[in-house]
């Protein structure tokens, strides 16, 4: 099996060029070298395979050979979650991509520890494609800039026709709630900090058509609560 980079893929264009850690991780960790293939994938349905042209750590040239294009996913799955401490969150991010999330927004809530800068989040995004390269997924999972919980609810393109799930332990099981969505194809799960989301946050989602979803007697950490509540809708 070719190993796997990511690169832009215009349509016209049959040598592609790799700069950077790509180019870099291709040439100097993976010692390709003329002649050797490699599979390339732009992150929006398109894979390329590829021949190694020319290598050097500062830039890589490819020849395109074919091209295959992948459909985005039918069921889309937004994890609205508030940020774990320390390595957590990047264990979340690879593992969420590997499941099959399509989006992650990081929330900012009354009772949130950690604030991640927007050049921290940045840096998830290779994360993102680290774990893209390594399970062989062609779509590349978003990662939008943090927000409040009244924010989230004004976002009406991600609301709108959205199975609507906010976990608490108050509510019914996730497994009873998602099953009377079979036919949605798009979802949006809310994952509070580690003190819960405050009674006012949840009456605001409640206010916008959240429905309330337990999973379990445990107590579970923000990245576990996200990845079980996420694998349950997306393999309902």
């Amino acid at each position: 099996m070719a190993e796997r980079f990511f690169a832009q893929l215009p349509n016209a264009v049959e040598i592609v060029e790799l700069r950077g850690q790509e180019a870099h991780h291709l040439a100097i960790v993976m010692r390709k070298q003329s002649g050797d293939g490699v599979e390339l994938f732009d992150g929006a349905g398109t894979v390329a395979q590829t021949r190694v042209l020319s290598a050097s750590k500062k830039l890589v040239e490819l020849e395109v050979q074919q091209r295959s294009y992948t459909e985005r996913p039918a069921f889309q799955l937004t994890l609205a979650t508030a940020i774990p401490k320390g390595d957590r969150f990047k264990s979340l991010v690879e593992k969420a991509t590997e499941i099959g999330v399509s989006r992650i927004i990081p929330l900012r809530t009354e009772r949130s520890i950690v604030h991640p800068s927007d050049s921290k989040l940045a840096k998830s995004q290779q994360t993102v494609i680290e774990a893209c390269k390594q399970c062989r997924r062609n779509w590349i999972m978003e990662i939008e800039p943090q927000c409040s919980i009244d924010q989230l609810s004004a976002r009406t393109d991600l609301l709108d026709d959205s199975i609507k799930l906010v976990s608490d332990p108050r509510g019914r099981s996730v497994s009873k709630t998602a099953s009377a969505f079979g036919g949605a194809t798009k979802a949006i799960a809310v994952i509070g900090p580690e003190g819960g989301l405050s009674d006012r946050e949840v009456e605001t989602l409640e206010s916008h058509g959240f429905q309330r979803c337990g999973l379990g007697a445990n107590i579970l950490r923000i990245e576990t609560a996200g990845l079980v509540l996420s694998a349950i809708l997306l393999h309902r």
